[in-house]
């Protein structure tokens, strides 16, 4: 039994592996075409079909490394893939599980002996050659993750109709139990957010260039009461931003775009906007079952569950650690 488990601490080729979890990821890369790359393992044979003998991208996290960082030396190891955007689809558990775009002319070169050749194909031909079947699910997930683009840009008062609109909308008001309803009553609260009169940022979310909701930042240092909350499970506090969002566009719920959203606005404006930031943290309710979700699958830990004073709503703290997801990345 010790042997066995000291072969499962290492890698085919005697490379450690992380203890703690996702223990390593898999990287799902689609072409705009739709095909999707597919790596044979040699092991068995150039002719061999079974279990394992077509996969995605895949490989095992060393010991103190980054998730991301992780995943990214594994594509460029396997494939040869480099500069590719890595987004996540699942971020829990033992495995993590990314998606990628590359281009049509992506130059991908199987970089070790482990692999004997590559093949783009359809995802129905995908589905089929990989296994065991929860593999071909992964490769599922993540395919049906929308691929458009996100981007953000602060909230103007051109904004407000927009947010009063979000908030109400059936699917947010149950968790947004301060959602404006009015031009006048949006202009109270987000005006001085808009003039920079606040702690707290405020951004419209684009996906392909439509607007689909907003989402907040704010130093956790700005908020006493969120901070006395938050500090034990973020080394103080200090070093920690706060976001809160809301996706108002009904038709691209559930479809990946939170977990995406929450992804990049980490990276590309709360990371810049806060370069020192070490944590950042969320409270979804805890009956908000998807938004909780929607962070974890974006690499946050769920620390605890708090009671909010005065209304006695229970909330779920989030937290998402920079040095263990993204490592020296931004």
């Amino acid at each position: 039994m010790p042997e066995r488990a000291a072969l499962m601490d290492t890698t085919w080729d005697g490379l450690p592996i992380a203890p703690d979890w996702p223990r390593g990821a898999t990287v799902v890369v689609r072409r705009a075409d739709g095909a999707v790359l597919l790596l044979h393992r040699a092991h068995h044979g150039a002719d061999y079909a079974g279990p394992w003998g077509w996969t995605a991208p895949s490989g095992s996290r060393q010991p103190g490394e980054a998730i991301l960082p992780g995943a990214i030396r594994e594509l460029a190891e396997e494939a040869g893939l480099h500069g590719i955007n890595l987004e996540p689809v699942e971020l829990t558990g033992s495995w993590a599980l990314f998606v990628a775009s590359a281009p049509l002319d992506a130059p991908v070169a199987l970089g070790d002996v482990e692999h004997d050749r590559f093949e783009w194909v359809r995802p129905g031909d995908a589905y089929d050659r990989v296994k065991p079947r929860f593999t071909a699910d992964g490769l599922r997930r993540a395919l049906a993750v929308l691929s458009s683009r996100i981007s953000f840009a602060a909230l103007e008062r051109a904004d407000l109709a927009d947010v009063v609109t979000w908030q109400n909308a059936s699917h947010v008001r149950p968790w947004w139990p301060d959602a404006v309803e009015g031009l006048a009553a949006a202009e109270a609260k987000y005006g001085p957010r808009i003039d920079g009169a606040s702690p707290t940022t405020v951004d419209v979310i684009s996906l392909a260039d439509r607007s689909i909701g907003f989402i907040e930042c704010t130093p956790l240092a700005a908020d006493d009461e969120y901070h006395d909350v938050a500090q034990w499970a973020t080394d103080g506090g200090a070093d920690a931003v706060s976001i809160d969002y809301a996706i108002g566009d009904a038709s691209v719920v559930g479809h990946g775009v939170g977990t995406r959203v929450i992804w990049h606005y980490i990276r590309e404006v709360v990371l810049k906007r806060y370069p020192g930031t070490r944590y950042v943290v969320a409270d979804p309710s805890v009956a908000n079952v998807a938004s909780i979700r929607a962070c974890e699958k974006a690499g946050f830990r769920r620390a605890h569950d708090f009671e909010s004073e005065p209304d006695g709503g229970r909330f779920a703290l989030c937290v998402f650690d920079r040095a263990r997801v993204l490592g020296d990345l931004a």
